[in-house]
């Protein structure tokens, strides 16, 4: 565990560093662009490689969202929220992002415990959970469902990443039929750039548990090779 824990600080300090540095380097290169793209004319016959060069910058900057998020580092608003409210309002984004044939069984209780949190960041850390599910399953049939609830006091769940909230909380959780995790792999599942998925760019992971970690939160892992995987997001209810 503390040897985990000092490789996952240095990747943090080396996450953040590096995502600083490209970040303004993104935006010179992004303005730069919007710059050229505006002294042109709209027909000219080199501005559809400016608007591909652009939309390529834009999703580097969501790459560079996610290591700094892991880094602990992202801009955050907190305020009161109720994670039942959001669910609700993710919904039809988070359906829309279900492969063909996979459905997505939402069981969130409502009226949950107010969490003080940046509601960008949950959106983002919620998403990243249902895309790793999602991409576990793969095109094989199976069942992905998110349940939400409260607890009185935080429970104990396998592999625990953060700090587990004393005294009342909330969770959302994420389970999932696909391949599972190799019990050799679990430790390594935060990594920024660690993937078990051939799909996957091992960054989903990395950015969620930084999210949780900046609002006092942990996330739990439960996971059985060729069984499927629980990912379990709990964070301390208002007040805790």
């Amino acid at each position: 565990h503390l040897q985990r824990a000092q490789r996952l600080e240095s990747l943090e300090v080396l996450a953040g560093g590096l995502a600083h540095d490209f970040n303004n380097l993104l935006l010179g290169i992004l303005g730069n662009l919007s710059l050229a793209m505006d002294r042109l004319a709209p027909d000219a016959p080199v501005q559809p490689r400016l608007r591909a060069a652009e939309q390529a910058g834009l999703r580097a900057a969501e790459l560079v969202t996610q290591m700094l998020a892991f880094a602990g580092k992202g801009r955050f608003a907190i305020q009161p929220l109720d994670l039942a409210a959001l669910v609700q309002e993710m919904a039809p984004a988070l359906g829309s992002l279900m492969p063909t044939g996979l459905h997505l069984e939402m069981n969130v209780r409502p009226g949950l415990p107010t969490v003080s949190v940046d509601p960008a960041q949950m959106k983002q850390c919620l998403q990243a959970l249902i895309m790793n599910g999602a991409e576990a399953i793969g095109g094989h049939s199976g069942h992905l469902q998110l349940r939400g609830g409260s607890l009185a006091t935080a429970e104990p769940l396998g592999l625990c990443m953060g700090t587990l909230p004393e005294g009342p909380c909330v969770f959302l959780e994420v389970s999932d039929s696909g391949c599972g995790i190799a019990e050799t792999d679990l430790p390594r599942i935060f990594e920024p750039f660690f993937s078990t998925k051939f799909s996957g760019r091992g960054l989903g992971l990395a950015a969620a548990l930084g999210i949780a970690r900046g609002h006092r939160g942990c996330i739990q892992v439960r996971s059985i090779e060729g069984e499927g995987s629980t990912f379990r997001l709990v964070l301390p209810a208002s007040g805790a």
